[in-house]
């Protein structure tokens, strides 16, 4: 099944290529809190996390208002944080390149809500500590999470499929190059 996604605005649209075994996380660092505070805090979830789906990148096909696209990161050599400029609708993270790499998509898509029910996968939650510990969802043991997503990866490396992203060139480097916040922007994020 796909799942189409498109930006509050309409100028970027794109399909989610369903039927892929991904991982689920809930995520609670301060980083991916700030990320929702940056764009939009209704990503947010009950607790203060973000649901993620980890896809390979080549099913996340853009259709439409590829120029939109923007990216920023928290720190040099952090992830790669992707959003909509036009409305601010946040997309994901990625690595800071293609190869071997997951998409890690915000399960929220404006129009349609989340997709869970459509993707088969354990979730996981990760810097718990940073949010308050009402947040009682089921948790896999992490390492067994760990080695399905190494074996899912393994298959996407073997055959060539993890080179093919939309938020990359060929030659590896991003579509947008991504801009650095500040560390009083950052700071502002994350405290307030």
């Amino acid at each position: 099944m796909t799942h189409r996604f498109k930006c509050r605005c309409g100028c970027f649209q794109a399909i989610v290529l369903g039927g892929y075994t991904s991982r689920g996380i809930i995520c609670c660092c301060s980083d991916c809190r700030a990320f929702a505070k940056y764009c939009d805090e209704s990503i947010l979830i009950d607790g203060g996390g973000i649901h993620l789906i980890e896809i390979p990148q080549n099913r996340f096909n853009i259709l439409k208002g590829k120029n939109r696209v923007r990216a920023l990161r928290f720190s040099d050599g952090g992830l790669i944080r992707w959003f909509c400029d036009c409305c601010y609708t946040p997309i994901g993270n990625t690595r800071d390149n293609s190869i071997f790499s997951m998409l890690s998509l915000i399960n929220f898509f404006p129009e349609t809500g989340f997709i869970e029910k459509d993707f088969r996968f354990f979730t996981s939650i990760i810097g718990r500590k940073s949010v308050n510990q009402e947040m009682k969802l089921r948790e896999q043991d992490s390492f067994v999470n760990w080695l399905g997503k190494m074996a899912r990866m393994l298959v996407y490396v073997i055959s060539g499929k993890d080179r093919v992203s939309p938020f990359f060139y060929a030659d590896g480097k991003p579509i947008s190059e991504p801009l650095i916040v500040s560390s009083e922007l950052l700071y502002l994020l994350k405290n307030t």
